[in-house]
């Protein structure tokens, strides 16, 4: 199951709830990435400072603060390892097109409705690192 495109891509996992967090760690080990994961925005804030990322998946509905909030202050982030053109993936429970757009105009390359699809988790990852720079 491990992806060529994904093996060694350091990947942030954020979402409040423990099983979809060990779920989707899973699934991106499985196919090569190195995964980290945080319950929180905050949490995901020190990953950030401390780690090196090089996409990001998000819930929306984090407790302490959003997925767009959470967004806008990674990006926010200064130093050499360019944040501010941090790739990110949202999760969320609704996916209306009025959802859609706003997580588009938020910053985030795709949006997918839970429960995730495992092809088009993996589909949506491959996709924005393409479209990276």
């Amino acid at each position: 199951m491990q992806r060529p495109e994904l093996a060694g891509v350091r990947v942030l996992i954020v979402d409040d709830d423990e099983d979809n967090r060990e779920m989707l760690s899973t699934v991106l080990e499985l196919s090569g990435a190195l995964v980290t994961t945080a319950h929180s925005a905050a949490e995901a804030l020190r990953v950030l400072e401390r780690e090196v990322v090089e996409v990001l998946v998000s819930d929306i509905g984090l407790p302490d603060e959003d997925g767009f909030g959470l967004l806008r202050k990674a990006r926010a982030l200064h130093g050499p390892r360019r944040l501010d053109l941090l790739p990110a993936v949202a999760l969320t429970g609704y996916a209306s097109p009025e959802d859609k757009e706003q997580a588009r105009a938020a910053g985030f390359q795709a949006l997918l409705t839970k429960p995730v699809a495992i092809a088009e988790l993996l589909s949506a990852l491959v996709r924005v690192l393409r479209a990276q720079p």
